[in-house]
């Protein structure tokens, strides 16, 4: 419904102030959409697929060039413009694909799981160069993903079953979850940790994470507990090796929400 392929069936989807059910036409200039499978033809050479999109855009001579080259450099790609597609890896292909979307300079870029797929290494490059993206242009990510989500993202939103449960910056949601988790580490026998650690007044779950030695149990509380639990520690003449308190993250969150 946003990239304006399905009509939506209540509600409006306004782009760049636009209602994009009274005017597809006009509004499909100012939107890139490039879903999780991006169709490119493999025959093709990175060049001649993007000059093919910019023709279908309308562009000529003069502009089609400099919009090409525009995109080869923002995409930094120029070193494999003359290489055939099909001969490419996933992560080179990724980057031809949201050239592609580019190539008519649009202010808004939807894309569905921009990550899927790719390895550890060019998953940093694609999230860097989506940052870099993000300064000039209005990016908007579909992922399941959160961990990446809540290191790209200015806002957030968490849609369950159709229905927004909510938005935000990363920070502001993280900062939602009603409980806090806290981390133990102690030399002792696990069973007899855990046990101690639920006897104390605020603490409403001690999970084993590690039974060896040292053990290693992740408490949940309602509140800042941490005092306690070291006291509780020390007061069975354990030694305490460490104590953490877990930062909430985008999963919790949206755990918490949608459950």
């Amino acid at each position: 419904m946003l990239a304006g392929l399905l009509a939506p069936t209540s509600g409006r989807v306004l782009l760049v102030g636009n209602d994009l059910a009274r005017d597809v036409a006009s509004d499909r200039r100012t939107l890139a959409y490039l879903p999780e499978q991006a169709a490119l033809y493999d025959e093709m050479t990175v060049t001649g697929y993007l000059r093919f999109v910019a023709r279908v855009w309308g562009m000529r001579r003069g502009a089609l060039r400099d919009a090409v080259d525009t995109a080869l450099a923002d995409l930094e790609i120029a070193d494999v413009r003359k290489q055939v597609i099909g001969t490419l890896s996933r992560g080179y292909r990724q980057r031809v694909a949201i050239a592609g979307a580019l190539v008519h300079d649009p202010e808004v870029l939807l894309l569905d799981e921009p990550t899927s797929g790719l390895d550890p290494r060019q998953v940093v490059d694609a999230r860097r160069l989506l940052a870099r993206l993000g300064a000039s242009r209005l990016v908007v990510l579909s992922t399941h993903i959160l961990s990446e989500a809540s290191q790209l993202c200015d806002r957030v939103l968490i849609v369950h079953h159709g229905r927004q449960v909510a938005l935000g910056p990363p920070s502001a949601l993280e900062g939602r979850v009603g409980t806090r988790s806290t981390r133990v580490v102690a030399m002792a026998p696990v069973e007899d940790l855990r046990q101690r650690l639920l006897g104390i007044d605020g603490v409403a779950d001690v999970v084993v994470q590690v039974a060896g030695s040292p053990a290693t149990v992740l408490v949940t509380s309602a509140d800042d507990r941490r005092g306690a639990l070291s006291r509780a520690v020390h007061d069975a003449g354990w030694e305490l090796v460490e104590l953490v308190e877990e930062t909430p993250d985008l999963e919790a969150v949206f755990l918490e929400l949608t459950q």
